[in-house]
């Protein structure tokens, strides 16, 4: 055996005995491993990741609004005005009929003595009830006739800003929630009962790649329901048949939580 495997061979045995050992009584103390292990329990990371995603795209949303509120005001400043566009529905080139900022249409004006037809765009900026068929101004790239704004003014930022507000607001509540969910996980830690365990099935999830989903029933008692609990890899493998020690509050073992978590370092 080499020196390089010792280590190994010593932290994986330290794993096997940290899954099966047996626990202190209440009250434990919160180590900085059981407080940082409380964030990674899935009942507490799932909240706080979505709302890091809500936050990142709430940073993606107002990005591009604010690229194309820039957009805008560059083409009134110095696109060339047309004031004889006329505005056609897509797949509907009937006079009259309503479109909405959402609606695709094409968009026909003279262009440099050519006539010009821009097909597949949205309307953004006109929301006072057009027409099919009406004619209206629009404001052209000189160097590109297919880049044109409807707008006459950009929108007002604070309009622009509905939408990533509304996800960071959400995200602070997804974020409260997270942190409600593991002072939850760490009062079972800190004061719940210590029952053992034996293992029913053991196997990986997408909710908690860097844990292993334990599936266990309690050894004592009449209560035979199974038991989710996650286990990280730093805390070894329990296998099918063997016991682990979980904590729960009393008479509550579907909240319960693996002991060994919360007492390995870099869990």
């Amino acid at each position: 055996m080499s020196r390089t495997d010792q280590p190994n061979l010593a932290a994986a045995g330290a794993a096997a005995v940290a899954v099966h050992a047996p626990v202190p009584p209440p009250p434990r103390p919160i180590t900085p491993p059981a407080a940082r292990r409380a964030w990674h329990e899935p009942r507490v990371h799932f909240w706080w990741i979505v709302a890091i995603v809500l936050v990142a795209a709430a940073g993606v949303l107002t990005v591009s609004q604010l690229w194309a509120r820039s957009s805008d005001l560059r083409l009134i400043k110095t696109g060339t005005r047309v004031d004889d566009a006329v505005i056609w529905l897509t797949g509907a080139r009937v006079k009259g009929r309503p479109i909405g900022e959402q609606d695709g249409v094409i968009v026909e004006f003279k262009w440099k003595g050519e006539d010009v037809a821009i097909r597949g765009r949205r309307l953004a900026g006109w929301t006072d009830g057009i027409l099919s068929g009406e004619v209206r101004t629009i404001y052209v790239d000189p160097n590109d006739s297919t880049n044109y704004t409807a707008r006459t003014e950009p929108p007002p930022m604070g309009r622009l800003l509905i939408g990533p507000m509304l996800l960071c607001a959400f995200a602070a509540v997804l974020l409260a929630l997270s942190i409600v969910k593991r002072r939850g996980v760490l009062a079972i830690w800190r004061n719940g009962e210590a029952r053992e365990a034996a293992v029913v099935e053991t196997k990986q999830t997408a909710l908690a790649p860097r844990s292993r989903l334990v599936r266990c029933a309690l050894t004592a008692g009449n209560d035979r329901r199974v038991i989710n609990v996650y286990v990280p890899h730093r805390a070894g493998n329990p296998q099918p048949g063997e016991t682990i020690w979980i904590l729960m509050p009393t008479g509550r073992p579907e909240k319960a939580v693996a002991a060994a978590s919360f007492v390995v370092t870099g869990a």
